[in-house]
């Protein structure tokens, strides 16, 4: 079995493993003002520049301009990278509970379970959000 082959066999386990337990679908459906469902289902279809110009008129942070840029990063595969986005992040905002979801998301799908079960017991102890437990 390949390098390759073997890591997504085990980001799949660790994903059936997660929507076992619950602890998936929370985040899948994570709480969002409406502008930031719209800023997702842009990205989702690909339109980045529009989830952009969408971004701006919500007057963002720095950290939500690079949150923005994570998410676009996932979406295209580039999990190391929107790894870095989200980690980059935390550094300077731990409470950033939306970089830190993503994050967790975000190893998961890059086959890194260790860490990102280190993210979900995280949120689950410190996100008070019952909605997302």
């Amino acid at each position: 079995m390949t390098t390759r082959r073997a890591r997504t066999v085990l980001r799949d386990i660790c994903a059936v493993i997660l929507l076992v337990i619950g602890l998936l679908n929370p985040l899948v459906a994570e709480a969002q003002v409406p502008s930031d469902a719209a800023i997702v289902d842009l990205i989702a279809a690909g339109r980045t520049d529009d989830a952009a110009a969408l971004l701006e008129t919500t007057n963002p942070s720095a950290a939500d301009r690079q949150f923005f840029q994570g998410r676009v990063l996932k979406a295209e595969g580039q999990f190391d990278a929107a790894i870095a986005q989200f980690r980059d992040i935390l550094q300077g905002e731990p409470g950033y509970l939306n970089a830190r979801r993503e994050l967790a998301l975000t190893l998961l799908l890059n086959g890194e379970c260790a860490a990102a079960e280190f993210h979900f017991r995280t949120l689950l102890r410190i996100d008070n959000d019952d909605a997302l437990r």
